[in-house]
């Protein structure tokens, strides 16, 4: 972590203090970067804000995949997801802002013998 601070060129600089609404805060840019290199991923985003583990896997499919249009398909590849990340799909009902309600459509492959299902995977 500190090779991740001189990497990053943290100063004392980064820890003053900010108006509260995250303008140009550039501590938590800093931040994001210091985790981005410690964990070697190109960006990351770190924040209290999460409340959940389905609530940051949804934040990043929403980020990656955008608002959707008719006929964009989403496969989940290894079985059915759990029950939350279901809803944020739209997988099992119906549910306001889920990736299905953003126009994606959503096809599930099973999982084979408790593993990826590779030949159902490539007819999907």
């Amino acid at each position: 972590v500190l090779e991740a601070f001189k990497e990053c060129q943290v100063s004392d600089y980064h820890f003053t203090g900010t108006t509260g609404y995250g303008y140009n805060d550039v501590g938590r840019e800093k931040l994001d970067e210091v985790f981005a290199y410690v964990f070697k991923g190109e960006k990351a985003i770190v924040r209290p804000h999460f409340v959940s583990g389905t609530h940051a896997l949804a934040t990043t499919l929403i980020s990656l995949m955008g608002n959707g249009s008719k006929g964009t398909e989403f496969i989940y590849a290894v079985g059915a997801p759990y029950d939350t990340m279901q809803s944020v799909i739209g997988a099992a009902r119906e549910v306001r802002g889920s990736l299905v309600e953003k126009g994606f459509t959503y096809t599930e492959v099973p999982l084979k013998d408790n593993t990826y299902d590779v030949e159902a995977i490539a007819n999907a």
